[in-house]
């Protein structure tokens, strides 16, 4: 039986186009900085500078994850000891953890909410910039343990005045930024243009095989270069790397909007079982809240893998599924009747 898996958009193989570029990539010593500041590999600085101009920023930095480059802004904003922004459910917080961690950077985090469409609530993120000791606010667009919610631009434009008027820095996990500026309508730029400082991963649903990039001003980059070095980020020949995601860049944003409408698809499939409720879907993710059949997230996984369907537990009472570049509408075709037969097998849980 073919096996569906929609545990994550990190699930893409290189294209063939992908493969070409890294094969016959330049490359020389991205750690090897130059007078100007700059690495010596020139795929990585033709990546960074494209990176730049498609994000309206002044320069950009190459690093091999995402959880290393959110933890270089963070580590560049921040000293030990400082208050930042936050929302308990954004990924840097929940899953890459490290700043947050004492052994690490220990950055302090005071809380502000979402409101009931999953948007930051700005009345809750003032309160948290006016807090003393905060030195940096972080948001996320798309919001992954949000079910992939997108910040509107509105909001977004509103949560940075506030951090202006507080006189704080906001740094924005942008993990998934194109899924947003795609499903919003709106360019990417528009919403970077909302942070000092933006991340976004060349993976996921771009479908590169490595990095994230790390964009901002000319001095902040300059400044987390040398964070980058000190947490072991210097890459040699990442020309190799780089250049698959310059062909990701060029080829796969528009791209992005097919698995949103395979993602609005399976949603509307699911939607119909009055047992789970729906997040509404907005771009790439289809999140389930199960916490009525009092079962786990890890007994769903467990039960949907041998009817060919692979999800991700997102704690203990959701449920993801996301769409990807490799899965298309035969897949969200299986994937339902996946789902048909589970209910058939298990609808009892819920009477």
């Amino acid at each position: 039986m073919p096996v569906v898996d929609l545990r994550s958009d990190t699930l893409t193989v290189p294209t063939e186009a992908m493969r070409a570029a890294m094969r016959e990539a330049e490359v020389g010593d991205d750690g090897r900085v130059d007078a100007e500041g700059r690495g010596g590999d020139p795929t990585v600085n033709r990546l960074e500078d494209h990176a730049a101009e498609l994000l309206g920023k002044e320069a950009a930095l190459f690093c091999p994850s995402g959880t290393m480059a959110n933890l270089v802004a963070l580590a560049t904003w921040c000293e030990r000891g400082d208050a930042a922004a936050l929302e308990p459910d954004l990924h840097v917080f929940r899953t890459e953890k490290s700043p947050f961690m004492e052994k690490f950077l220990g950055v302090q985090p005071v809380f502000y909410t979402r409101d009931a469409e999953g948007m930051p609530e700005v009345a809750s993120f003032a309160s948290a910039c006016a807090t003393p000791d905060v030195k940096l606010a972080c948001v996320e667009n798309s919001h992954n343990f949000g079910g992939g919610i997108c910040v509107s631009l509105t909001r977004q434009q509103a949560l940075a005045a506030t951090a202006r008027t507080a006189g704080i820095p906001v740094h924005m996990d942008g993990a998934r930024l194109f899924n947003a500026a795609v499903a919003l309508g709106v360019d990417a730029a528009y919403l970077a243009a909302c942070a000092d400082s933006v991340m976004f991963c060349l993976s996921k649903g771009l479908g590169a095989p490595f990095g994230s990039v790390l964009c901002g001003t000319r001095e902040f980059i300059a400044k987390a270069r040398q964070t980058r070095k000190l947490l072991g980020g210097g890459m040699r020949q990442a020309g190799i790397m780089a250049a698959a995601g310059l062909v990701a860049l060029r080829t796969g944003i528009e791209r992005l909007a097919e698995d949103h409408e395979n993602a609005r698809h399976l949603g509307a499939a699911l939607a119909a079982y009055d047992e789970f409720v729906l997040t509404p879907v907005q771009s790439n993710i289809v999140m389930l809240d199960i916490s009525a059949s009092g079962r786990s997230s890890e007994w769903f996984e467990q039960q949907l893998a041998p009817l060919g369907l692979l999800a991700k537990g997102m704690g203990k009472d959701h449920l993801r599924l996301t769409t990807y570049s490799g899965v298309g509408r035969q897949d969200m075709a299986r994937a339902i009747e996946a789902f048909e037969r589970f209910m058939e097998e298990n609808r009892a849980l819920w009477k």
